[in-house]
């Protein structure tokens, strides 16, 4: 997506929009060690090792180029998009990740 803006008529200045950040809250913990290692997110789309990184970060397929990384507090960050349009998707996406395994661990306990 591009756009100019003309403050003066003689010079021009090209934007070119290349990454949209987004901060996104769920308002509830999420069990990072127990969701890296569950059936939907396997060692090939997400990785966690809070000696490293307190998040996980998350390269999941269904919302690529995007990479989200996740925090225990429920709050997440989104990077890599191109628009509004497909960071709300990718936001929806990883929040229905979130629920799906919140509401199978919790069937467990």
């Amino acid at each position: 997506m591009q756009s100019e803006i003309k403050e003066n008529p003689s010079s021009c200045i090209t934007i070119e929009i290349v990454n949209v950040v987004a901060s996104c809250n769920l308002g509830r913990t999420i069990h990072l060690v127990e969701f890296s290692a569950s059936d939907g997110i396997s060692s090939h789309c997400g990785s966690y090792d809070r000696t490293v990184f307190v998040g996980l970060v998350l390269r999941y397929p269904a919302i690529a180029p995007i990479t989200a990384t996740l925090f225990s507090n429920g709050k997440f960050i989104l990077t890599g998009g191109k628009d509004e349009t497909q960071i709300k998707n990718a936001a929806e996406v990883v929040a229905n990740l979130v629920n799906a395994f919140e509401a199978s661990r919790n069937e467990i306990l």
